[in-house]
Protein backbone atom coordinates (compact mmCIF):
# COMPACT_ATOMS: atom_id res chain seq x y z
CA UNK A 1 0.00 0.00 0.00
CA UNK A 2 1.19 3.65 -0.92
CA UNK A 3 1.87 6.21 1.92
CA UNK A 4 -1.90 7.85 2.04
CA UNK A 5 -2.52 11.09 0.20
CA UNK A 6 -4.88 13.89 1.03
CA UNK A 7 -5.03 12.58 4.85
CA UNK A 8 -7.75 10.06 3.55
CA UNK A 9 -7.86 6.77 3.41
CA UNK A 10 -9.64 5.16 0.01
CA UNK A 11 -12.03 2.30 0.21
CA UNK A 12 -9.19 0.04 -1.22
CA UNK A 13 -7.24 0.62 1.15
CA UNK A 14 -9.62 -0.26 4.15
CA UNK A 15 -10.29 -3.49 2.07
CA UNK A 16 -6.84 -3.83 2.35
CA UNK A 17 -6.62 -3.06 6.43
CA UNK A 18 -9.56 -5.80 6.66
CA UNK A 19 -7.76 -8.82 4.69
CA UNK A 20 -4.57 -8.03 6.55
CA UNK A 21 -6.01 -7.97 9.73
CA UNK A 22 -8.02 -10.60 9.56
CA UNK A 23 -5.27 -13.06 8.16
CA UNK A 24 -3.58 -12.03 11.09
CA UNK A 25 -6.20 -12.90 13.49
CA UNK A 26 -6.66 -16.16 12.40
CA UNK A 27 -3.02 -16.56 12.61
CA UNK A 28 -2.59 -15.60 16.00
CA UNK A 29 -5.61 -17.60 17.21
CA UNK A 30 -4.39 -20.49 15.58
CA UNK A 31 -0.48 -19.71 17.48
CA UNK A 32 -2.20 -19.60 20.60
CA UNK A 33 -4.19 -22.80 20.42
CA UNK A 34 -1.75 -24.36 18.90
CA UNK A 35 0.90 -23.35 21.88
CA UNK A 36 -1.77 -23.80 24.74
CA UNK A 37 -3.22 -27.11 23.53
CA UNK A 38 0.32 -28.55 23.24
CA UNK A 39 1.21 -27.81 27.14
CA UNK A 40 -2.24 -29.17 27.68
CA UNK A 41 -1.57 -32.35 26.24
CA UNK A 42 1.93 -32.67 27.64
CA UNK A 43 0.52 -32.29 30.93
CA UNK A 44 -2.24 -34.73 30.04
CA UNK A 45 0.40 -37.13 29.26
CA UNK A 46 2.43 -36.67 31.97
CA UNK A 47 -0.22 -37.73 34.68
CA UNK A 48 -1.39 -40.43 31.78
CA UNK A 49 -4.43 -38.89 31.86
CA UNK A 50 -5.81 -39.47 28.17
CA UNK A 51 -6.04 -36.20 26.30
CA UNK A 52 -7.04 -34.78 22.38
CA UNK A 53 -6.60 -31.80 21.06
CA UNK A 54 -10.12 -31.25 18.69
CA UNK A 55 -9.88 -27.87 16.25
CA UNK A 56 -11.15 -24.90 18.87
CA UNK A 57 -11.17 -27.23 21.37
CA UNK A 58 -9.00 -29.86 24.39
CA UNK A 59 -10.87 -32.87 26.11
CA UNK A 60 -10.18 -34.93 28.45
CA UNK A 61 -11.39 -38.66 27.71
CA UNK A 62 -11.70 -39.53 31.10
CA UNK A 63 -15.26 -38.72 33.44
CA UNK A 64 -14.97 -36.54 36.14
CA UNK A 65 -15.76 -38.94 38.90
CA UNK A 66 -12.61 -41.71 37.75
CA UNK A 67 -10.43 -42.81 40.76
CA UNK A 68 -7.13 -42.17 37.86
CA UNK A 69 -8.27 -38.46 38.96
CA UNK A 70 -5.91 -36.86 41.94
CA UNK A 71 -5.89 -33.00 43.23
CA UNK A 72 -2.20 -32.54 41.05
CA UNK A 73 -3.44 -33.83 37.93
CA UNK A 74 -6.86 -31.70 38.09
CA UNK A 75 -5.19 -28.62 38.66
CA UNK A 76 -2.21 -28.68 36.40
CA UNK A 77 -4.82 -30.00 33.85
CA UNK A 78 -7.14 -27.51 34.02
CA UNK A 79 -4.95 -24.73 34.68
CA UNK A 80 -2.43 -25.45 31.66
CA UNK A 81 -4.22 -23.78 28.68
CA UNK A 82 -5.33 -20.60 30.54
CA UNK A 83 -1.94 -20.22 32.09
CA UNK A 84 -0.20 -20.71 28.63
CA UNK A 85 -2.56 -18.30 27.22
CA UNK A 86 -1.85 -15.75 30.04
CA UNK A 87 2.07 -16.31 29.52
CA UNK A 88 1.76 -16.17 25.68
CA UNK A 89 0.17 -12.60 26.10
CA UNK A 90 2.42 -11.26 28.81
CA UNK A 91 5.26 -11.93 26.21
CA UNK A 92 3.47 -10.74 23.35
CA UNK A 93 3.70 -7.51 25.90
CA UNK A 94 6.51 -7.42 26.67
CA UNK A 95 8.32 -7.45 23.28
CA UNK A 96 5.51 -4.22 22.48
CA UNK A 97 7.21 -2.51 24.95
CA UNK A 98 10.84 -3.24 24.17
CA UNK A 99 10.54 -2.45 20.19
CA UNK A 100 11.08 1.51 19.89
CA UNK A 101 10.20 1.52 16.12
CA UNK A 102 7.03 -1.17 15.87
CA UNK A 103 6.24 -1.42 11.92
CA UNK A 104 2.68 -1.85 11.21
CA UNK A 105 2.66 -5.62 10.84
CA UNK A 106 3.99 -6.14 14.38
CA UNK A 107 2.01 -3.79 15.81
CA UNK A 108 -1.37 -5.92 14.28
CA UNK A 109 0.14 -9.09 15.36
CA UNK A 110 0.79 -7.79 18.47
CA UNK A 111 -2.77 -6.35 19.25
CA UNK A 112 -4.61 -9.37 17.90
CA UNK A 113 -2.16 -11.92 19.81
CA UNK A 114 -2.74 -10.67 23.28
CA UNK A 115 -6.26 -10.17 22.59
CA UNK A 116 -6.54 -13.77 21.53
CA UNK A 117 -4.01 -14.83 24.55
CA UNK A 118 -5.95 -12.75 27.20
CA UNK A 119 -9.37 -14.14 26.29
CA UNK A 120 -8.12 -18.22 26.02
CA UNK A 121 -6.96 -17.34 29.46
CA UNK A 122 -8.70 -14.63 31.67
CA UNK A 123 -11.86 -15.08 29.47
CA UNK A 124 -12.05 -18.74 29.68
CA UNK A 125 -11.70 -18.40 33.32
CA UNK A 126 -14.93 -15.90 33.77
CA UNK A 127 -16.65 -18.73 31.75
CA UNK A 128 -15.58 -21.94 33.36
CA UNK A 129 -16.45 -20.48 36.86
CA UNK A 130 -19.88 -19.22 36.27
CA UNK A 131 -21.00 -22.14 33.77
CA UNK A 132 -18.85 -25.02 36.48
CA UNK A 133 -16.49 -26.28 33.61
CA UNK A 134 -12.83 -27.21 32.87
CA UNK A 135 -10.67 -23.97 35.04
CA UNK A 136 -13.62 -24.71 37.70
CA UNK A 137 -12.65 -27.79 38.55
CA UNK A 138 -8.98 -26.72 39.35
CA UNK A 139 -10.17 -23.80 41.44
CA UNK A 140 -12.64 -26.50 43.42
CA UNK A 141 -9.33 -28.79 43.67
CA UNK A 142 -7.43 -25.64 45.33
CA UNK A 143 -10.54 -25.25 47.18
CA UNK A 144 -11.78 -21.74 46.37
CA UNK A 145 -14.94 -20.73 47.79
CA UNK A 146 -17.91 -19.01 46.00
CA UNK A 147 -16.73 -15.31 47.33
CA UNK A 148 -13.28 -15.77 45.68
CA UNK A 149 -14.82 -17.15 43.05
CA UNK A 150 -16.75 -14.14 42.92
CA UNK A 151 -13.66 -12.00 43.46
CA UNK A 152 -11.34 -13.85 40.62
CA UNK A 153 -13.96 -13.13 37.85
CA UNK A 154 -14.52 -9.50 38.75
CA UNK A 155 -10.63 -9.39 38.75
CA UNK A 156 -10.46 -10.93 35.18
CA UNK A 157 -13.25 -9.21 33.36
CA UNK A 158 -11.44 -5.76 35.16
CA UNK A 159 -7.58 -7.03 33.57
CA UNK A 160 -9.92 -7.71 30.20
CA UNK A 161 -11.12 -4.21 29.89
CA UNK A 162 -7.66 -2.63 30.97
CA UNK A 163 -5.88 -4.58 28.14
CA UNK A 164 -8.85 -3.67 25.60
CA UNK A 165 -7.72 0.42 27.09
CA UNK A 166 -4.07 -0.82 25.82
CA UNK A 167 -5.17 -2.27 22.77
CA UNK A 168 -7.42 0.82 22.30
CA UNK A 169 -4.44 2.95 22.60
CA UNK A 170 -2.35 0.72 20.01
CA UNK A 171 -5.30 1.62 17.42
CA UNK A 172 -5.62 5.35 17.95
CA UNK A 173 -2.12 6.69 18.87
CA UNK A 174 0.27 4.00 17.16
CA UNK A 175 -1.14 1.72 14.53
CA UNK A 176 -3.47 4.82 12.72
CA UNK A 177 -1.87 7.80 14.62
CA UNK A 178 -3.65 11.17 13.69
CA UNK A 179 -6.16 9.34 11.05
CA UNK A 180 -8.70 9.00 13.89
CA UNK A 181 -9.05 12.26 14.86
CA UNK A 182 -11.96 12.36 12.43
CA UNK A 183 -14.82 10.55 13.18
CA UNK A 184 -16.29 9.20 9.72
CA UNK A 185 -12.68 7.61 9.39
CA UNK A 186 -12.18 6.37 13.02
CA UNK A 187 -15.44 4.29 12.64
CA UNK A 188 -14.33 2.92 9.06
CA UNK A 189 -11.25 1.96 10.36
CA UNK A 190 -12.53 0.13 13.29
CA UNK A 191 -14.84 -1.58 11.46
CA UNK A 192 -12.34 -3.06 8.99
CA UNK A 193 -9.79 -3.47 11.41
CA UNK A 194 -11.64 -4.95 14.58
CA UNK A 195 -15.62 -5.69 13.79
CA UNK A 196 -14.87 -7.24 10.51
CA UNK A 197 -11.79 -9.14 11.12
CA UNK A 198 -13.50 -10.17 14.23
CA UNK A 199 -17.06 -11.37 12.61
CA UNK A 200 -15.34 -12.84 9.65
CA UNK A 201 -12.48 -14.63 11.57
CA UNK A 202 -14.46 -15.91 14.16
CA UNK A 203 -17.16 -17.84 12.01
CA UNK A 204 -14.71 -19.28 9.69
CA UNK A 205 -13.35 -20.84 12.90
CA UNK A 206 -16.52 -21.65 14.48
CA UNK A 207 -17.75 -23.51 10.87
CA UNK A 208 -14.84 -25.44 11.06
CA UNK A 209 -15.24 -26.58 14.20
CA UNK A 210 -18.80 -27.06 14.14
CA UNK A 211 -18.74 -30.63 15.33
CA UNK A 212 -16.89 -30.22 18.57
CA UNK A 213 -18.76 -26.98 19.30
CA UNK A 214 -20.41 -26.65 22.38
CA UNK A 215 -21.64 -23.23 24.48
CA UNK A 216 -18.17 -22.49 25.41
CA UNK A 217 -17.32 -22.41 21.99
CA UNK A 218 -19.44 -19.86 21.13
CA UNK A 219 -19.24 -17.36 24.51
CA UNK A 220 -15.53 -16.73 24.10
CA UNK A 221 -15.51 -14.98 21.19
CA UNK A 222 -18.73 -12.63 22.69
CA UNK A 223 -16.00 -12.35 25.51
CA UNK A 224 -13.32 -10.84 23.61
CA UNK A 225 -15.73 -8.04 22.16
CA UNK A 226 -14.18 -6.70 26.07
CA UNK A 227 -10.81 -6.51 25.01
CA UNK A 228 -11.96 -4.64 21.67
CA UNK A 229 -15.23 -2.69 22.09
CA UNK A 230 -13.01 0.25 24.24
CA UNK A 231 -11.34 1.13 21.19
CA UNK A 232 -14.28 2.14 19.86
CA UNK A 233 -15.40 4.75 22.66
CA UNK A 234 -11.50 5.74 23.20
CA UNK A 235 -10.66 9.57 22.80
CA UNK A 236 -7.58 9.59 20.20
CA UNK A 237 -4.56 11.60 22.45
CA UNK A 238 -2.74 11.59 18.99
CA UNK A 239 -3.66 14.27 16.58
CA UNK A 240 -1.13 14.93 13.73
CA UNK A 241 1.82 12.88 12.25
CA UNK A 242 -0.16 10.72 9.74
CA UNK A 243 1.92 8.21 8.42
CA UNK A 244 0.49 4.49 7.34
CA UNK A 245 1.96 1.90 4.88
CA UNK A 246 1.27 -1.51 3.92
CA UNK A 247 3.13 -3.76 1.02
CA UNK A 248 0.95 -5.38 -1.26
CA UNK A 249 2.88 -8.43 -1.84
CA UNK A 250 3.19 -8.89 1.94
CA UNK A 251 -0.42 -8.99 2.42
CA UNK A 252 -0.62 -11.11 -0.36
CA UNK A 253 1.68 -13.41 1.85
CA UNK A 254 0.36 -13.01 4.81
CA UNK A 255 -3.40 -14.24 3.43
CA UNK A 256 -1.90 -17.14 2.06
CA UNK A 257 -0.01 -17.92 4.98
CA UNK A 258 -3.23 -17.66 6.68
CA UNK A 259 -5.15 -20.07 4.47
CA UNK A 260 -3.08 -22.34 4.68
CA UNK A 261 -2.32 -22.71 8.22
CA UNK A 262 -6.06 -22.86 8.72
CA UNK A 263 -5.98 -25.58 6.54
CA UNK A 264 -3.33 -27.52 7.85
CA UNK A 265 -4.33 -27.42 11.87
CA UNK A 266 -8.14 -28.25 10.37
CA UNK A 267 -6.79 -31.54 8.99
CA UNK A 268 -4.94 -31.90 11.73
CA UNK A 269 -7.23 -31.09 14.63
CA UNK A 270 -10.34 -32.43 12.88
CA UNK A 271 -10.76 -35.44 14.27
CA UNK A 272 -8.63 -35.05 16.97
CA UNK A 273 -5.22 -34.70 17.78
CA UNK A 274 -3.45 -37.38 20.55
CA UNK A 275 -0.04 -37.76 21.15
CA UNK A 276 -0.58 -41.30 22.07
Amino acid sequence: MQQLKKDEISSKQLLQIQVFSTSIYILSYLIVFVLSGMAFLYISADFEIPAKLVFGQANVGLSESSRLWSTDSIISIYTAIPTTCFIIGVVSLFFFHFNPKPSFTFLVGTTWTFINAFNLSLGAVVIDLIFSTDFHFAAKAMGIETIMTVLIIGVCIFFLFKLGIFAARIFHDRIFRGFTADIATKNSLYLRFFGFPWLIGNAILLILSIPSNDYKSYLLPVGSLILILPTYFYEPKVKGNKKFKLNNKYLIITAITSLLALSISYLIFRNGFSPE
